[in-house]
């Protein structure tokens, strides 16, 4: 290496590690805020509000979660088919309840395929299809 080339990493590397310091010194942190100290002693309202002060109204909340229950009628399956992927819908909110991918066989671990009829399969433990409409009234 010549000598202009280790001015350079010098210079880098002295640049790197002070860095920190440069910004520390151009931008110096702002000074902590000073602590409230008070007193446990509760506040007592110094005003009295007047007569024509508007009565407090409640915090309107909204409304829960609903858990989705099964309805009760029985449920209709309605599969979509194309080359590479069979859909099956649900009547129960509308959802997709299965994906099967047919070009994708099944394999587990580092075993190899042994019934190509088994293919990847998308949602199928999932306790809702997927994209069900919920809670509708």
């Amino acid at each position: 290496m010549d000598r202009k080339s280790i001015l350079i990493l010098l210079v880098s590397f002295l640049l790197i590690f002070g860095w920190f310091r440069v910004v520390e010194y151009l931008y110096p942190p702002p000074p902590p805020r000073p602590v409230v100290r008070g007193t446990n002693a509760v506040a007592r309202a110094t005003q009295q509000p007047g007569t024509n002060a508007l009565p407090a109204v409640p915090a309107l909340t909204a409304p829960g979660a609903t858990q989705w229950t099964a309805p009760k009628a029985e449920e209709q399956l309605l599969t979509l088919e194309t080359s590479d992927v069979r859909y099956t819908f649900t009547s129960h909110g509308g959802g997709v309840k299965l994906v099967e991918l047919k070009r994708f066989p099944k394999i587990v671990g580092n075993r190899k395929v042994t019934d190509p009829a088994r293919v990847v399969t998308l949602n199928t433990k999932a306790p809702v299809a997927a994209m069900t409409l919920l809670g509708g009234e």
